[in-house]
């Protein structure tokens, strides 16, 4: 049997904290907060710590185009 490697291959597969997720979608993590709290962006809880995933916020976000129009454009504090 294949034994399964350690570590994700690709990016998209690496978890993401708020900052890295605003950084790369080039938002405030407040904006983060605020997409997380309506329940928009799915997220992994690693104790009380928020995990992202970048492929399914992408896809969240793609499914949801009204408020992935303001994403990139507001400034980045």
């Amino acid at each position: 049997m294949k034994a399964l490697p350690l570590y994700p291959k690709t990016a998209a597969a690496r978890l993401m904290n708020t900052r890295e997720l605003a950084a790369y979608l080039g938002v405030t993590s407040r904006t983060i907060a605020n997409l997380l709290k309506r329940r928009k962006i799915p997220v992994i809880r690693v104790g009380s710590l928020n995990r992202y995933q970048l492929d399914p916020v992408i896809a969240a976000l793609e499914e949801n185009p009204g408020h992935s129009k303001s994403l990139g454009s507001g400034c980045n504090n």
